[in-house]
């Protein structure tokens, strides 16, 4: 399900990563990047001079992600088995990162996101997407998801300023953060 043509369609990862506006040569992460369904377009869009990292918690997803990446003929990428509350990437490496379809899951949220941000370059971009708070035929269970406002709350609690929010296909909304600090 998480690397499918029915994922595709309901949730189109070019459409997401274009709305981040990646550029060649920019440093970005995919956040709880699991098999990797944005690493390999995000790795595409960056090129040869730029760099992804691709972090998960989950050791065989990120086997998964690397062979996936290697397949497609990428070689400037760097896997990191860790969850987001223990991320420790140098200060300012990132000029964008992506977290999709987990921030309900963190185990402390404004502390993972906190660490996000100062990976970030001054004025890096963090796009979330996450489940709407409505029950859809896929997805994690209602109570665990937050709304496209909490979203936008936990954000700015660690420091971000929210500079857009919109839905983004059927099941899911996606909020851009600045690092303005």
């Amino acid at each position: 399900m998480l690397l499918s043509e029915e994922r595709r369609q309901w949730q189109d990862p070019e459409h997401i990563l274009g709305l981040l506006e990646l550029k060649p040569r920019e440093a970005v992460a995919d956040l709880a990047c699991g098999p990797g369904f944005f690493s390999v377009p995000a790795a595409l869009k960056v090129g040869g001079g730029g760099f992804l990292y691709c972090v998960d918690r989950d050791s065989e997803a990120l086997k998964i992600c690397a062979e996936r990446l290697r397949l497609a003929g990428v070689s400037n990428y760097r896997v990191i088995n860790t969850r987001l509350e223990e991320l420790s990437l140098p200060p300012s490496t990132l000029d964008v990162a992506l977290l999709a379809n987990s921030l309900h899951d963190l185990e402390d949220p404004v502390l993972s996101l906190r660490r996000i941000r100062h990976s970030l370059k001054p004025a890096g971009r963090l796009g979330v997407v996450d489940w709407v708070k409505k029950q859809t035929p896929v997805g994690p269970p209602l109570d665990i998801r937050f709304s496209l406002e909490k979203s936008a709350e936990l954000l700015e609690a660690a420091g971000f300023k929210v500079s857009w929010k919109r839905r983004v296909g059927p099941y899911h909304y996606m909020v851009q953060a600045l690092n303005h600090g």
